[in-house]
């Protein structure tokens, strides 16, 4: 091949290729792919499958809405000064529940975290039996008192428990009984109701003569359910 040839051929090559585009528009088309690629594909991280928390498979359970109680109904007297002379942790009286298999299980005066480890707490403030609402918190998950064998090493199981762990299992009528300054005051169960934890009017008299709280569902502290007892002598 002679060399004029070669020269054409090479001429012809020149004038059939496209000239180089500029390096910077690609760097920016492969950018915009990359970005709407990503928003496209993008799938967020695994979030823990954390169930949500539910009430005691016990078939007497029912489960209610929350309730908003009357906030308008006021104490009757001087509620502070109800019970005196007592102390942080003094005992106040001895409860019996047989559904909940407390007996003569000691109410101490306080709600502190100290209290509510050894039993039912007394909230201060609270009327006298026989005299208003008989108003009293406790734990439901945390082991306490005669319940702190925990045979299966698990907390909210049959020998594992707070006091008020099973007041879901109440039914109308169950019996309860006081014993406070020589006189034992017996009780009926009304109905267990679920409230706000900042929902305070259910200790107050009108609603209630004797009133149990506990955190609601078992071991969250999300809600409050709320039992509630009527006097019957």
């Amino acid at each position: 091949m002679d060399n004029d040839k070669i020269a054409t051929e090479l001429q012809e090559q020149v004038r059939n290729k496209k000239p180089p585009r500029n390096p910077t528009v690609y760097v920016l088309l492969a950018l915009v792919i990359l970005i709407f690629v990503g928003a496209v594909t993008y799938v967020p991280k695994d979030v823990p499958n954390v169930p949500a928390p539910t009430p005691s498979s016990s078939p007497s359970l029912t489960v209610l809405p929350i309730v908003r109680l009357d906030e308008s109904a006021g104490f009757s007297d001087g509620r502070a000064e109800r019970i005196r002379g007592l102390e942080h942790g003094d005992i106040v009286g001895y409860l019996t529940v047989p559904k909940l298999q407390l007996s003569h299980y000691p109410i101490r005066y306080g709600i502190g975290l100290d209290i509510l480890a050894q039993g039912p707490a007394l909230y201060p403030g609270s009327a006298a039996p026989g005299e208003g609402n008989f108003s009293m918190a406790g734990h439901r998950i945390t082991p306490v008192g005669p319940f702190r064998t925990c045979s299966t090493g698990q907390w909210g199981t049959f020998d594992c428990h707070g006091p008020f762990r099973y007041v879901d299992t109440l039914n109308p009528g169950d019996v309860a009984r006081v014993q406070y300054k020589g006189q034992t005051y017996t009780y009926h169960f009304v109905r267990t109701i679920i409230v706000d934890p900042s929902n305070i009017s259910i200790l107050r008299d009108r609603h209630s003569d004797m009133t149990f709280t506990a955190c609601h569902p078992p071991g969250y502290a999300t809600q409050r359910i709320v039992a509630q007892w009527k006097l019957v002598s």
